[in-house]
């Protein structure tokens, strides 16, 4: 293979085989024929041996500024030229790295072993080849992920078999993808979970003397805000709310164990002490800090209200003449003690045509607009 460059006067330079030039030039030969690796600094060479033209030597420091691990290896795979990143990386010189091995200088011998394995098949194959990410055990026990780039030629002296790689880390890649495929599991797991909780809500009640609507939306994909009724055998229908604290999976698991406790003991004991058993069966069961706050109400066709409230506000009753009444609670919140409303008894109310009883949870309280 032979190479022109013309000089300032126009006309052309013979360049020796195997010396690579750069401005000008044009390479000949069959195309399996490269730049030979002579031309690339060795170890034997001095610092002004290493090319004898200044864009051979702007080409080597470029190679020694990639962020990347470029080498050339003869057909043994004995490394010929290592760039300066992959030198650091190895903390040795050049001059103890030329002629050496993939697996007497890699940190893990197996993979070492692996990488020229797959070295060889290239050369063998004589066909360039992306290898994409593949794990790489580094010293310190963590994984780097390689993309590997290899390129066979032949010598354009000797015409021995050369390959020239490059090794990428896309560890940051490789992770990133991996992060957003979790998150994207994740997501979808919390769509579920906010599934199945609006799914136990009730959602509406009508009878021939009341009309019961709920509404409940987390601020995150699942909460701790939770409402029931339930008609029971003589007509009167059993209200609840209630309130795990703090937001997410944790609250909502929380909330679940609370309603299902409730829609048990609801139909089985008086307000009071239905509230009072689901106190005692879940203090136990919330970790320190946790409480539930509950408010229950009993609504009879006859107009008349019992209410029984764990920590639960505000509670209004709304007269139908605009009279606003706050009513106060029974107890602390659920979970904060096992005996906490010793001779306290249920509020009891008459409703009259056009009075409003509300109950909501501090997400209505502590809702902000835009001003």
């Amino acid at each position: 293979m032979t190479t022109e460059k013309s000089d300032s006067h126009g006309s052309p330079e013979r360049r020796r085989p195997g010396q690579a030039a750069f401005r000008g030039t044009r390479f000949s030969g069959p195309p399996g024929d490269l730049p030979s690796p002579a031309a690339l600094p060795q170890a034997s060479r001095g610092p002004d041996e290493h090319a004898d033209h200044p864009g051979e030597r702007l080409f080597m420091a470029l190679l020694d500024l990639l962020p990347d691990h470029f080498y050339v290896a003869d057909s043994d795979l004995r490394l010929v030229y290592v760039n300066k990143p992959l030198s650091d990386y190895y903390g040795l010189s050049n001059e103890q790295l030329v002629g050496k091995t993939f697996t007497e200088v890699g940190h893990n011998k197996d993979f070492a072993r692996r990488f020229a394995d797959l070295g060889r098949q290239i050369l063998e194959a004589d066909t360039p080849r992306v290898t994409e990410p593949a794990p790489y055990p580094e010293p310190d026990g963590t994984l780097t992920y390689l993309r590997r780039f290899d390129i066979p030629f032949r010598h354009p002296e000797t015409g021995d078999r050369m390959v020239m790689g490059l090794v990428q880390d896309r560890t940051a890649e490789v992770e990133r993808v991996v992060h957003e495929r979790r998150a994207a599991e994740l997501h979808r797991e919390m769509q579920i979970a906010q599934e199945i909780q609006r799914s136990l809500l009730p959602r509406e009640l009508r009878t021939g003397w009341v009309e019961l609507f709920g509404f409940s939306e987390p601020a995150a994909y699942a909460g701790g805000d939770f409402y029931d009724w339930q008609q029971l055998p003589d007509g009167s229908i059993v209200l609840a709310l209630g309130d795990a604290t703090g937001h997410g999976v944790g609250p909502a698991l929380d909330a679940a164990e609370c309603r299902a406790y409730w829609r048990v003991l609801a139909p089985s004991l008086p307000l009071r002490d239905a509230v009072l058993r689901l106190n005692e069966l879940i203090v136990n069961d919330l970790s320190e800090g946790r409480f539930v706050t509950f408010a229950a109400a009993k609504f009879s066709p006859d107009g008349s209200v019992e209410i029984f409230s764990a920590g639960q506000g505000p509670l209004l009753l709304r007269r139908g003449d605009g009279s606003v009444e706050i009513l106060d609670t029974h107890m602390f919140p659920l979970g904060v003690m096992s005996d906490a409303a010793t001779g306290v008894e249920t509020t009891r109310l008459r409703l009259a045509p056009g009075d409003t009883v509300l109950v909501v949870s501090d997400g209505i309280t502590e809702a902000r607009n835009a001003q």
